[in-house]
């Protein structure tokens, strides 16, 4: 009997392998086929050209206006094994995006996920238009994310387990997440207070030797960070003064309001791209909270655990534990809400910064399907796919030069495809503003001999007395003529233009049409 069990447990594992590995694949396929479709992004060019430095002449001191070191070593190391090609820049995202699949599978093999949690988290994951388009993109952030999940998956399999090298891991997978970006302290702080809360109210209970396994995890995360903040230990001044460095830079930037939103511009992202997962987001949280008591369960605890300490002088409850898979519904919906107010709190509003939000928002969906009927479960999971599939293939793969959508935040227009031609035909040219990204990075191998970033603006005069037969003027820096040459203009980058929409935005929702807001080059060409 216990063998013809085991026989069908094996089954049905291998088909939910066998499904995952197909959404892998397709995960796979949607975030690195046509990486060339777009135009080079102003940061992915600048994080590309850094990583190309690195690699060929050894510079890099970190600045946290280009956050983290992890990111450029990382391309640095796939440009000296597979050469510098557009392609790599673009492939090295995508495969990062497409491992949170089979990082699933180890959370339902811990069983804090079940198997059709696992099924309609991967799927969502595979196809969700946000964490699809940001993988296609040469960023910090989906490498952070990446890190910062298997750092979760290590301390509750640590939990389960109590080995002692799933806090080594968790040290390791935090240090790699630490060495991208300056807010992953509040990420990590997110975490770690949850399970101080649920210690605390006896729900969770660490091992034995969790202090001696937190020195462990500690030591590995110092040494991490301690290599690549000091460029391999080339700079160790900057290890002590990184924290310093990144909390002045980026509160400069909070009080300066570069990309202000408001407190809820991001649940307005999830509405126009992530509809279903937000929606079933908010039933799985009725569902606890009300159905199941949830908050009732919050309050009795709470009056235990003070009646504890005033009565007993107890600082923590007597361990109880909650079911494995309804604490981490628990804590995945706690990650939800702190991460919504951290980044609807931070000024700067970029839609990249929604994948550290839509994640934990992943896995509080799945958790309303699991209270729904077979056939209900069946009709949900069709229509959530439907949208998904569409607003991802619209965002990622739609041939229009200009998408007028705000996932694309300022991003360069494919008009510059037409001005490259003309630098590769001239002899001298000059890029007059400190505006040139992207064509460092394109102009990379020729050494740049034949242009001149001069990062500034240039009299007429000198563009005479210097001999350029080819130049390139920012819209309000540049000149109405220059003798000899003839001016065409080209759109540099582009945005969602909310001034031309926001009298329309029903219309807008359905049709995703409008005019883009942009800046523009003029190119003058010598006659």
């Amino acid at each position: 009997m216990f063998t013809k069990v085991a026989k069908v447990a094996k089954k049905h594992d291998s088909v939910l392998i066998g499904t995952l590995l197909l959404l892998f694949l397709i995960g796979l396929c949607v975030r690195v086929i046509y990486p060339d479709l777009r135009v080079f992004h102003i940061d992915e060019a600048i994080h590309a050209w850094m990583s190309y430095e690195l690699w060929m002449n050894g510079t890099y001191i970190y600045d946290p206006k280009f956050h983290g070191p992890f990111l450029y070593y990382l391309m640095a190391a796939a440009f000296s094994i597979f050469g510098d090609t557009d392609a790599i820049v673009r492939l090295i995202p995508g495969i990062a995006g497409a491992c949170f699949v089979p990082i699933v599978y180890l959370l339902y093999k811990i069983s804090y996920i079940s198997k059709n949690q696992s099924l309609v988290v991967a799927l969502f994951i595979t196809i969700s238009p946000h964490l699809v388009y940001f993988s296609r993109f040469f960023r910090h952030d989906i490498f952070q994310l990446l890190f910062v999940f298997l750092c979760i998956v290590c301390i509750f399999a640590y939990i389960e387990r109590k080995k002692w090298y799933f806090s080594l891991f968790a040290g390791v997978f935090a240090a790699c997440a630490l060495c991208l970006k300056e807010e992953v302290p509040a990420t990590l702080c997110i975490i770690l207070s949850f399970l101080g809360i649920m210690v605390v109210l006896g729900k969770v209970k660490l091992p034995k030797a969790w202090m001696r396994d937190s020195v462990i995890a500690f030591v590995a995360m110092v040494s991490i960070g301690y290599m690549f903040y000091t460029s391999l230990f080339s700079h160790p001044e900057i290890f002590f003064n990184a924290t310093h460095m990144g909390l002045n830079y980026w509160l400069g930037i909070q009080a300066e309001c570069r990309l202000c939103g408001p407190p809820y511009w991001y649940i307005s992202m999830l509405v126009l791209y992530e509809l279903p997962i937000l929606v079933l987001g908010i039933v799985s949280a009725y569902i606890w909270f009300v159905r199941k008591n949830g908050l009732k369960r919050i309050k009795d605890l709470l009056s235990s655990y003070l009646v504890e300490v005033r009565h007993h002088k107890r600082f923590s409850l007597p361990y109880k534990p909650l079911s494995k898979q309804e604490l981490f519904f628990i804590f995945c919906l706690y990650w939800f809400i702190l991460s919504a107010f951290l980044y609807g709190f931070v000024n700067e509003k970029v839609p990249w910064l929604l994948i550290h939000q839509l994640l934990p928002l992943v896995f509080v969906a799945s958790y309303a399907l699991e209270e729904l009927s077979k056939r209900k479960i069946k009709i949900a999971v069709v229509l959530c796919t439907l949208y998904l599939c569409v607003m991802m293939v619209h965002v990622a793969f739609i041939p229009i030069s200009d998408l007028h959508e705000p996932i694309v935040q300022v991003q360069n227009s494919e008009q510059l495809r037409d001005i490259m031609p003309y630098i590769d035909t001239a002899q001298n040219v000059a890029i007059v503003t400190v505006q040139y990204w992207p064509f460092p990075w394109y102009y990379r191998d020729t050494g740049n001999n034949n242009i001149s970033f001069y990062g500034s603006w240039l009299s007429p005069e000198e563009i005479y007395e210097r001999g350029f037969d080819l130049v390139i003027a920012y819209n309000s820096e540049s000149y109405l003529e220059l003798d000899g040459f003839t001016k065409e203009s080209y759109q540099r980058s582009y945005w969602f233009n909310w001034d031309e929409q926001k009298e329309r935005l029903v219309e807008w929702f359905f049709l995703r049409n409008g005019e883009v807001g942009y800046d523009w080059y003029d190119v003058f060409r010598k006659e």
